[in-house]
């Protein structure tokens, strides 16, 4: 795909063609910082399931696969979380809308990332069509450069 040609293009729509790519520049770093925040949400709850130097004498059974809180014998027993087969305590469960009727939150949270970072989307686009996905933005900017207008943008 090739840049499109904006020679045609008189002053005032230029500054509009700008200030659109501003605001999607404000907006792809507001997104980044959003889908930043939810990895690292993953990794916190990774480092709190990881095994500590005294549990590794207790029954593992016995701890939520998550908070590592003791699960009880009657109350609280922990469930097998349907995505990734974790035993997890009800604090751990979090309900969603979908074929499960509840998810561990680390389930929850890979499944957050996957949809709002798009990976799903562009994941499928690469694996069916094998090229790299560019952006509309990126092709005006390219535009742009050619023309010497790009350096009023940054």
């Amino acid at each position: 795909m090739e840049a499109p040609e904006l020679s045609g293009l008189n002053p005032d729509e230029i500054n509009i063609l700008l200030n659109v790519l501003k605001r999607d520049a404000q907006l792809r770093n507001q997104e980044d910082k959003r889908i930043s925040n939810i990895r690292k949400d993953i990794h916190q709850i990774k480092r709190k399931a990881a095994l500590k130097p005294d549990e590794q004498k207790k029954d593992v059974t016995r701890l939520c696969t998550r908070c590592r809180s003791e699960l009880g014998l009657v109350s609280n027993r922990g469930d097998l979380c349907p995505k990734c087969h974790s035993k997890v305590c009800s604090n751990c469960q979090k309900t969603v809308d979908s074929k499960y009727k509840w998810l561990c939150v680390l389930c929850l949270k890979q499944r957050e990332l996957a949809a709002q970072s798009g990976e799903w989307f562009y994941s499928n686009l690469r694996n069916n069509d094998k090229k790299v996905v560019i952006l509309g933005s990126d092709l005006l900017k390219v535009s742009l450069n050619k023309s010497g207008y790009l350096g009023k943008l940054y």
